[in-house]
């Protein structure tokens, strides 16, 4: 196990599992940092994305905190807006807002 899996490395971060409070289905996409789910909130019913990111080595820890502290402080309708964050041993899980209509780039 790598230093950045045994630490937490999001302080605000829930240390729950997120199956505790999100359904998992079908992977939306997939890029060199990590995979992107839609998660349905199970309270509400809501859809969302989820982008999970493997802790290793090469995750940038300091990098990934600002982001998310960023995000967490950041409300304005043309921005994604972050919904939960969840942190185990070996992943951190970033659930948002799920936008769909495809990629910006094919646009």
């Amino acid at each position: 196990m790598t230093e950045n899996e045994e630490q937490m490395i999001i302080e605000s971060a829930k240390t729950s599992p997120i199956q505790t409070s999100y359904r998992i289905h079908t992977e939306v996409g997939r890029g060199s940092f990590g995979i992107v789910r839609k998660v349905r909130k199970k309270h509400t019913r809501r859809e969302y994305a989820c982008k999970t990111l493997k802790k290793n080595d090469k995750t940038p820890a300091q990098m990934l905190q600002r982001e998310i502290e960023s995000l967490q402080n950041l409300h304005h309708p043309h921005v994604l807006e972050l919904e939960d964050v969840f942190e185990d041993p070996r992943f951190i899980h970033i659930v948002s807002e799920l936008c769909t209509g495809g990629e910006l780039y094919e646009r």
